[in-house]
């Protein structure tokens, strides 16, 4: 049930959630509820690099168009470029948070139907290992 809280709870309360969940477990001797606030906030790591990315990208394309606004050059200004790609980009974000938000809420049900300790991939084994989880509490495949 915790591990589930800690997913639902990463919603609104992304950082808060993995925190608390880390605390907490910590003092329920609970390394499955540590895995899965670690996971909660190595996804949050994840979701912050890739969103800097998007917006770095995103600033390093409009730099070249400010050149005829700064020479006030009005007339000469993209106008339509400029609004479809901050549309563009402002949707792939909202896509992505909204990605997130549905993730948590799988993760989270997952968490009350069965014990779960994610899969192979490199975050969860990650997030395994910061737990401290024990290769005797982990599913065969996983070990």
């Amino acid at each position: 049930m915790l591990s589930a809280a800690v997913h639902f709870a990463s919603i609104p309360f992304p950082w808060v959630a993995g925190i608390v969940g880390i605390v907490i477990g910590s003092a329920k001797r609970s390394p499955l509820v540590r895995f899965h606030a670690m996971r909660t906030l190595l996804q949050e790591v994840v979701g912050i690099l890739i969103t800097a990315t998007v917006v770095l990208t995103s600033l390093a394309l409009s730099i070249p168009k400010l050149g005829p606004i700064l020479q006030g050059q009005w007339q000469d200004v993209d106008w339509w470029g400029i609004i479809i790609k901050s549309v563009i980009v402002w949707l792939g974000l909202a896509a992505f948070g909204l990605w997130n938000t549905v993730i948590s809420l799988h993760q989270g049900m997952k968490c009350l139907s069965q014990e779960d300790w994610g899969g192979r991939g490199l975050l969860d084994r990650t997030a395994r290992r910061l737990a401290g989880a024990q290769e005797s509490v982990l599913p065969r495949e996983l070990a």
